[in-house]
């Protein structure tokens, strides 16, 4: 797949997801893989409009390999985003591909790679 084009604007409305971001301490907003099929598997920095104010946040697209179950999703985590969001169409941009999906050896490691990956939306 040739390399995307920044930034990618997707719009979808949010739907109940397993629940396991939040059970990391990162709950996640997650869209049906529908509003955005030709997306690369992986981990991206990206921006969310909430009430008119475009809001930093990762977005991860794919199959989610090391907490496997269900089907492929785009999940959004913004950081400090405490807002009741599920039923409602929200707008993502994409920003930059951070990381391709990997496969962490517990839940633990999973959510250290998270951080860092909130914490990299700080330095640029």
């Amino acid at each position: 797949m040739p390399p995307e084009a920044f930034p990618i604007m997707l719009q979808g409305t949010v739907i109940r997801g397993k629940g396991k971001g939040r059970a990391l301490g990162f709950p996640t907003a997650n869209l049906s893989m529908a509003c955005a099929p030709r997306l690369r598997h992986g981990v991206y920095a990206a921006q969310v409009l909430l009430e008119g104010v475009w809001r930093d946040a990762i977005v991860n697209a794919g199959r989610h390999p090391t907490l496997p179950e269900g089907q492929p999703a785009v999940e959004v985590h913004i950081p400090g985003q405490a807002v009741d969001l599920y039923g409602r169409t929200i707008t993502v941009r994409l920003v930059r591909f951070l990381r391709g999906e990997k496969r962490f050896e517990s839940p633990e490691e999973l959510a250290a790679q998270i951080r860092r990956d909130v914490a990299s939306l700080r330095v640029e």
